[in-house]
């Protein structure tokens, strides 16, 4: 098991834990409360108007000019309620003691006699959260004789939810709940939570006062059930509803009654949804590409699951299953950002690298030569495109590989193959990429790949990796279609890595030397300035090529410390050589790398005026063969020339926009190759090329400077094309700046 699915498994494993105990626990009831509150609010409905309250209000008590209705009163309107066609009445009081001895006898004349059709209240005892009420009964005198239901409800934390119980012990009897007795339910019920959907300010009420009058008509009653209720402010029976208001306790018995008309609701709690979501979980944690759909579509469907329960009398709780999806996702979204390359199903090197089960595959590294000068042109959505197309290639061999992806390069592990097989199924991934790519809708891209195998199964993985990488860079600079890692090429990396250490070492100590080829012009042969070159002879192994210590710190991150090295020496050993020509330029070699790193700028100016420089006399040499996107050009490049630096095309004609590079780069010079000057001579082929040139850079403004001049001939065919500058052997090789003081001081090159 790799890494990688240790750690999904890990997420998924930690998250189920900590959200099924906040289902045990209810730690979430709060929030199931309130979104059974938004369902309600949604799917908001009028009551069906069978049950009638008689509000005792604030309108009857001052009519009345009583604190609370009399006993006689009550019978009084339970008689003209019954002979209006009420079904039954209820009292939502619970009448626990004496009055006058009159009105008594009269309310218990009139209970006796509908005994079937009338009922009081009682509460059991309760201790809910702390807060205790003893048990609240009819008075001994009438409690024998009448028809008893229990008035109890529960408030759940935040009064976002009620629930009521369908029979409650009162005594030594179990006695059906107000609510029950309403809906005629006969079942053996339980606890439940009342539909809040029922709007109920739209159940019928009329007041007490009306009825003592018999001012209310008989219709309003006629064939139903009717409740008498305080609802005066000054009465202490009033409870929040879920969405914040509050409303007098009979109609949350009205609702309760209602909701058990349609059926006792039947709550299937919380652990059918969060086992549901756990499986989704655990499905997504082996999707190797972005899981961010399919959560959302996931979480949607919990979401919506209980609203289409909520039309039967099914309901879950779904707060725990969604914390666990919820948060399941977001723990492998992260882990998938950090493992993945934004926007795609490809790995970041380091990801693949945790891969500790590779003993029994190879590792092959397909670098895409031409990538950058791709890249340069697209959007970030053309690239993943681009990404896409090129791994739907490759799987039509390398099923259920997971493809890597650093700056250019494709990695992935494959089941082992003997070596003649490994070497031919790499050809043919090659012989992949042979018909072009669709790339932006009709248009079709040439892909130029090469490969690098590691097949040194004893390494470790990083080591693998690295070596399939750097088998596909040795392939690309080469011209080869593959190169297959060998024991002497890992001991060429770890001297590579120690030349890295070595090159840090010598810069400290400025042991890495810095030469200077003359710029001369041909019209009087005297120098007009240098080039500023590397020069490095290793203690151990003697002199490096510059080529390859460039390619080193470019690949390393070291090419902004030799660039700034590189330069700060330049402008110390030549400084002096500005004050006796003003014109005189000192040009240094700037990778197209260090062009997009804006802190190098910066250090640039400061070294300038550290020397008490002018930025004319500052050339950056940019070599034309390596891509610089059009971004790179508008950012950067106008930059430097609005500092007042030059810049110049270097190597120009060697790479595959040269016209293009001419066209928008803001260069005042450019370099001709070595490759068009050594036969200028004897090819007619190369003279016309490079007379075109110079009259096409002349044209445009630019300075030409042609490179390579190694004879007589040459710098004459030059010179008459109109090329007004050159370097090459013929003049001088690179020399210390010593050299180019006295060639200054005296000596000016024989034409």
């Amino acid at each position: 098991m790799t890494k990688l699915r240790i750690l999904r498994l890990r997420i998924v494993l930690t998250t189920i834990l900590v959200t099924a105990v906040m289902g045990m626990i209810q730690f979430a009831l709060p929030a199931e409360d309130a979104y059974r509150a938004v369902r309600a609010a949604v799917r908001e409905r009028p009551a069906d108007q069978s049950i009638v309250v008689v509000a005792v209000d604030d309108r009857t008590l001052n009519t009345l000019g009583q604190e609370k209705t009399r006993r006689d009163q009550d019978a009084q309107v339970v008689e003209t309620l019954l002979a209006a066609g009420a079904k039954r009445v209820f009292f939502d009081f619970a009448f626990s003691n004496r009055t006058t001895k009159q009105a008594d006898e009269r309310f218990l004349n009139t209970l006796v006699k509908h005994r079937d059709r009338v009922f009081i209240g009682g509460a059991p005892a309760i201790d809910n959260d702390g807060r205790k009420h003893l048990e609240l009964l009819p008075h001994s005198y009438f409690r024998d004789k009448v028809s008893i239901v229990s008035l109890h409800g529960e408030a759940a934390p935040f009064s976002l939810s009620t629930r009521f119980p369908t029979h409650s012990v009162l005594g030594d009897r179990s006695q059906r709940s107000m609510c029950a007795e309403l809906a005629n339910f006969k079942g053996a019920g339980g606890m439940f939570r009342p539909d809040f959907a029922i709007n109920y300010r739209t159940i019928p009420t009329i007041s007490y006062v009306s009825v003592l009058s018999s001012e209310a008509p008989d219709s309003v009653v006629r064939g139903k059930d009717v409740i008498i209720a305080p609802t005066n402010l000054d009465n202490n029976d009033y409870h929040q509803l879920p969405m914040g208001e509050f409303a007098p306790g009979v109609f949350f018995h009205v609702l309760a009654a209602e909701t058990l008309k349609a059926g006792f609701p039947i709550d299937l709690g919380w652990l059918l949804p969060f086992v549901i979501a756990c499986f989704v979980l655990a499905l997504l944690s082996l999707r190797s590409r972005n899981i961010w759909r399919p959560a959302c579509f996931s979480l949607t469907a919990i979401f919506l699951f209980p609203f289409l329960l909520d039309s039967t009398v099914y309901s879950v709780d779904i707060v725990p299953a969604v914390s666990c999806l919820g948060i399941g996702w977001f723990r492998l979204h992260r882990l998938y950002r950090k493992v993945h390359h934004d926007g795609t199903s490809l790995l970041h090197i380091d990801a693949l690298k945790q891969n500790d089960s590779i003993y029994d595959s190879d590792v092959i590294a397909l670098k895409i030569r031409n990538f950058s000068t791709i890249a340069a042109e697209a959007s970030s959505r053309d690239i993943r495109f681009l990404l896409d197309a090129v791994i739907r290639r490759l799987s039509t061999t390398e099923k259920d590989a997971a493809f890597a992806f650093e700056r250019d390069t494709l990695v992935w592990l494959r089941p082992k193959l003997p070596g003649p097989t490994l070497e031919a199924h790499a050809f043919g991934l090659h012989s992949l990429f042979r018909a072009g790519l669709a790339f932006r809708g009709s248009a079709t891209v040439d892909m130029n790949v090469n490969i690098g195998i590691d097949d040194n199964h004893d390494l470790d993985t990083r080591q693998r990796i690295e070596m399939a990488l750097q088998c596909a860079e040795d392939a690309a600079r080469g011209g080869r279609i593959l190169v297959v890692s060998e024991p002497v090429e890992l001991e060429d990396r770890e001297w590579r890595l120690q030349l890295l250490s070595k090159l840090d070492e010598a810069m400290q100590n400025n042991s890495v030397e810095i030469r200077y080829q003359p710029k001369i012009n041909l019209a009087d042969r005297g120098i007009i300035g240098v080039e500023a070159l590397l020069r490095w002879t290793h203690p151990e192994r003697g002199y490096v090529d510059p080529e390859q210590v460039v390619a080193l710190a470019e690949a390393h991150n070291r090419i902004d410390d030799l660039t700034l090295y590189t330069l700060e020496t330049a402008l110390r050993d030549c400084r002096k050589f500005i004050d006796v020509d003003r014109d005189f330029t000192i040009a240094i070699n700037i990778s197209p790398v260090s062009l997009q790193n804006e802190p190098i700028f910066s250090r640039i100016k400061v070294l300038l005026t550290q020397y008490d420089m002018n930025p004319q006399n500052l050339i950056l040499e940019i070599t034309e063969s390596k891509p610089i996107s059009r971004q790179l050009i508008d950012q950067v490049l106008l930059g430097i020339q609005k500092l007042g630096v030059q810049v110049s095309l270097d190597d120009f004609g060697t790479g595959s926009s040269s016209l293009e590079y001419l066209r928008h780069l803001p260069s005042s010079e450019i370099k001709i190759d070595r490759s068009f000057i050594m036969d200028l001579e004897y090819s007619q082929e190369d003279r016309s090329i490079v007379k075109h040139a110079i009259e096409m850079a002349s044209d445009l403004g630019r300075r030409v400077v042609a490179e390579g001049v190694e004879t007589e001939g040459a710098a004459k065919l030059l010179c008459e094309m109109g090329c007004l500058a050159a370097q090459g052997y013929l003049f001088s090789a690179a020399v210390p700046a010593t050299e180019i003081g006295k060639m200054m001081a005296g000596k000016k090159f024989a034409a």
